[in-house]
C-alpha cells in the first residue's frame, strides 16, 4: 500500500509542477514569443527606414545633376564648356523653348559644328559622361563636302524637375 506520505509528495510535486509550468513557464515563453515578433517587426522597421533613406540619398544625388531653375541658361554654358574642352569649334549654339509636361520642364539646347569623326565621338561621350543628367535627343550627321569632316546638327537635352515637397 501507498504510504499518505508519498502520496502527499506526489500531489505536492504534481501540483508544484504544474504550477511552474502553468504560472511561470508558459507566460515566459508567451513573452519570449512576443519579444521576439517585437524585435523582428522592429528589424523590419529599421530594413524600411534604412532603404526610404537610400532611395532619399539617391534620390538627392540625381537631383543634383539637375538644373535648380527651369531655365536654359546653364544648359547652354555647360555644353558649351564641353565642346570647347574637346576641342569642338561651334558654329552656332542656341536655346530651344522649354517644354512643359505638368511640373517637369525638358530643356534644350541645338548646335552646329564641323568635326573629326573622333572629335565626335569624343563629344559624345563627354556629354553621356556628364556630371550634369543630359541626352542626345537628335542628331544629323553628314559629311562636309570641302573638308571631309563630320557636319553636326545635334539637340542635347536635360530636364528641370521641381523640388520635393512632403506638404
Amino acid at each position: 500500500m501507498i504510504k499518505p506520505a508519498v502520496v502527499s509528495a506526489v500531489f505536492v510535486l504534481a501540483l508544484t509542477g504544474s504550477l511552474g509550468y502553468y504560472g511561470v513557464h508558459q507566460p515566459a515563453q508567451q513573452k519570449l514569443r512576443e519579444l521576439q515578433d517585437h524585435v523582428s517587426l522592429e528589424r523590419e522597421t529599421q530594413a524600411l527606414k534604412e532603404s526610404i533613406l537610400g532611395g532619399v540619398e539617391e534620390s538627392e544625388q540625381l537631383r543634383r545633376r539637375l538644373p535648380s531653375r527651369p531655365e536654359t541658361e546653364w544648359l547652354l554654358q555647360a555644353v558649351g564648356d564641353i565642346a570647347q574642352a574637346e576641342g569642338i569649334q561651334l558654329a552656332s549654339i542656341a536655346p530651344e523653348d522649354p517644354k512643359r509636361l505638368q511640373d517637369v520642364a525638358r530643356l534644350s539646347v541645338s548646335l552646329r559644328f564641323l568635326a573629326s569623326y573622333h572629335q565626335l565621338g569624343r563629344f559624345i561621350s563627354a556629354l553621356e559622361n556628364s556630371p550634369n543628367f543630359l541626352w542626345i535627343e537628335t542628331m544629323e550627321v553628314s559629311r562636309d563636302q570641302a573638308t571631309g569632316a563630320a557636319q553636326v546638327a545635334l539637340t542635347v537635352s536635360s530636364m528641370w524637375v521641381p523640388p520635393f515637397s512632403l506638404s
